[in-house]
Parts: C-alpha cells; sequence; structure tokens
C-alpha cells in the first residue's frame, strides 16, 4: 500500500496515512485471525497490481478504496461498543 501511496508524489498526504496507520495498526492485527478477510484482501491485491501493471489510475483508486473499506466494515465487527 505505502508503494502506492509514495508514488503519488504527495509527501503531505502520505505523512497523513502514516499517522492514520500508526493509530490504526493493533486493531489491523485482528484481521490476522479473520479467515474471511484474507480471500477479500487478496482478491483486491490482484485487482491493484494488474490496475497498476495496465496503469489503469481509475482501477487502482477503486481498489485501494474498496480494499480499504472491506477491512473497515470487518474491523467494526470486532470494536469494542
Amino acid at each position: 500500500h505505502f508503494a502506492i501511496y509514495a508514488a503519488a508524489g504527495m509527501p503531505y498526504l502520505l505523512q497523513l496515512i502514516g499517522l492514520c496507520w500508526l493509530q490504526t495498526g493493533p486493531w489491523l492485527n485482528m484481521l490476522a485471525h479473520e479467515g474471511r478477510f484474507h480471500a477479500i484482501a487478496n482478491d483486491e491485491h490482484d485487482v491493484m497490481i494488474a490496475a497498476l501493471r495496465n496503469k489503469d489510475v481509475e482501477a487502482l483508486a477503486a481498489a485501494v478504496e474498496k480494499d480499504i473499506r472491506e477491512a473497515s466494515q470487518v474491523l467494526m465487527l470486532h470494536l469494542p461498543q
């Protein structure tokens, strides 16, 4: 993910994303034990790689957004009320 973010050439945004990842990192460990998420994430990562190879910026953005959205939906199931 960070290679994609860095390629955007927006250092301030990259720094902001890094800070967000630092705050969500402990929660992301929960995904390691979530079997359903691995299949979803792998599929989206394949789409991201294909979009990069095809230089399809719109498909790449959509795949990154979907990957993050899917992860957040799974995490929401595990967060305390």
